[in-house]
């Protein structure tokens, strides 16, 4: 009878690991396809605002304009592409995808990446009502 018990006590934390294993990687799974489309809407975001700045320093400025104190229409889209090319390139999507990666460091890219957006946003329709 006393083996059954340990048998039983054995299945019972196999169950337990497995359901919260399943539960954890269920959890994870879907805050990094949050992720992914994050990532996603940022580089589609960037590419339409360096357009756009294009566009704004051609028609209405130009390149040699400032933008920001310090920084130029030319200087800023060239640190666009560059932040593209760094932190939003296909490569580092599929590194994000592909890789297995901890709840702390999604959690931050998501952070990081959100607040990209933000500012992505914010300067896309700055450059907007500019563009009348």
């Amino acid at each position: 009878m006393e083996l059954w018990g340990i048998i039983l006590a054995a299945l019972g934390v196999i169950v337990a690991v497995i359901t919260l294993n399943k539960t954890v990687y269920s959890k994870s799974k879907d805050e990094k396809e949050q992720l992914l489309i994050l990532i996603k809407g940022a580089q589609k975001l960037s590419v339409e605002l360096q357009a756009k700045l294009e566009r704004l320093a051609m028609e209405k400025y130009s390149l040699d304009q400032v933008i920001f104190p310090g920084v130029t229409f030319e200087q800023y889209i060239k640190s666009l592409e560059s932040t593209r090319t760094e932190n939003l390139s296909d490569e580092k999507y599929e590194w994000v995808k592909n890789e297995k990666l901890s709840d702390a460091i999604i959690k931050s890219m998501t952070e990081s990446i959100k607040t990209q957006l933000q500012a992505l946003q914010s300067l896309s329709a700055e450059a907007d009502m500019k563009l009348g």
